[in-house]
């Protein structure tokens, strides 16, 4: 085999397995969205919320001054800039907060929905996109759910993690 043949197989082979691992990892998350969708927790939307918050601030992600007790007093000027926004509890009881931005330039945006057979909870990480003076797009958390249902549901999330598609 002469080298351009060489340097093309080798391209093609690692563009092949580039792509494999892409259509994984979609597979991968798109199996945790419908798992974690199904997925209920029993406890009081309180005593969620709280686990909530603390996998949050676990994470590193700074929550707004009159939830996290890691930020003491800040003044007036820095509350004014951070996109962080303590608990907002609507009329159906469903909770809502989003955290200031984290040192890798990602935040999220945490949701609590109670109904029927429990609380859903729904996170969603936020980029900052540097480039475009922007934000990146919106995309659920499945990776930070997984970890809550480890926390909250053990048993179901063992299940879940039981589930996840192999890659080939």
């Amino acid at each position: 085999m002469n080298r351009t043949a060489w340097i093309a197989t080798a391209a093609l082979a690692l563009t092949l397995s580039g792509c494999a691992s892409v259509a994984a990892q979609r597979a991968r998350t798109r199996y945790l969205e419908a798992e974690l969708d199904r997925l209920r927790y029993p406890q009081p939307a309180e005593e969620i919320w709280g686990d909530v918050r603390r996998l949050l601030m676990q994470n590193e992600f700074p929550l707004a001054d009159e939830e996290d007790p890691r930020e003491g007093i800040q003044g007036l000027v820095v509350n004014l800039f951070t996109p962080a926004r303590p608990t907002e509890i609507d009329k159906a009881g469903r909770r809502k907060l989003d955290t200031g931005w984290r040192k890798d330039q990602t935040r999220v945006h945490a949701e609590a929905s109670p109904g029927e057979g429990g609380v859903q909870v729904r996170l969603t990480r936020l980029v900052e996109d540097q480039t475009e003076h922007g934000r990146g797009k919106p995309s659920r958390d499945v990776d930070l759910e997984l970890e809550l249902a480890r926390l909250l549901a053990p048993q179901e999330a063992a299940r879940i993690e039981a589930g996840i598609p192999k890659p080939r």
